[in-house]
């Protein structure tokens, strides 16, 4: 009898040679290749075996990674433990690091020593360095420091909340009557973070770039 498929077909199970009933339109869009689910995960799977324990698990033909059961085996199996040249300290180190000849010490301060170079006075070297930086770029410590208070704070706001508070101020920046696409409304606080307002929605309006800056300088 004729289906909504059309005709019956029979095809053999890919992995068992069992004949199974299919219609044409199945069988051509890909289903209907194996006679029971047992015989589609052995046809898709592979024994393995963990070089590490030896556990067996059946690992899935088309993915990669089929050496290891978990990664505490993988670490078992690819470090080898290694005592430092500096402090005589015992630490693992990958395989690979130890064909190329690295993985000589435990920490960067040991190979620092190595070279003669007194760790305390290369930290020092690397603060002066980051006050540089901050000095050079305040504007990025005012971003991070505005995260910061921005997540400790109390009070949260979602996208769209954000999207409804730009459509209710109709796109506008309040202060200087300018709107989008002309400028691009961001987020400002009208209590400052800096002095304990919430990020809440209700502490949230819309301001272009020139008005926050110069919101923030008042």
């Amino acid at each position: 009898m004729r289906g909504r498929h059309g005709n019956p077909m029979y095809v053999d199970c890919l992995q068992c040679g069992k004949s199974l009933r299919t219609y044409p339109s199945r069988h051509k869009s890909g289903k209907d290749k194996f006679c029971s689910r047992s015989c589609a995960h052995k046809y898709r799977t592979k024994p393995v075996k963990c070089l590490a324990c030896g556990l067996e698990w059946d690992h899935p033909k088309s993915q990669r990674g089929d050496k290891y059961c978990s990664m505490k085996c993988r670490v078992i199996a690819t470090t080898e433990i290694k005592i430092c040249k500096v402090c005589g300290k015992q630490f693992p180190v990958w395989v690979s690091r130890k064909k190329s000849d690295r993985g000589k010490y435990c920490s960067s301060a040991c190979y620092w020593k190595s070279l003669g170079i007194d760790p305390k006075l290369l930290a020092e070297h690397k603060r002066n360095s980051c006050k540089r930086y901050r000095k050079a770029h305040p504007e990025w410590c005012a971003e991070v420091k505005h995260r910061r208070r921005a997540r400790e704070s109390n009070g949260h706001f979602t996208a769209a909340q954000w999207k409804d508070i730009k459509r209710s101020q109709n796109h506008t920046c309040p202060l200087c009557g300018k709107s989008e696409p002309e400028i691009k409304l961001t987020v400002d606080h009208i209590i400052p973070l800096s002095k304990n307002g919430s990020n809440d929605v209700g502490n949230i309006q819309g301001l272009c770039g020139s008005c926050n800056s110069r919101k923030s300088f008042n």
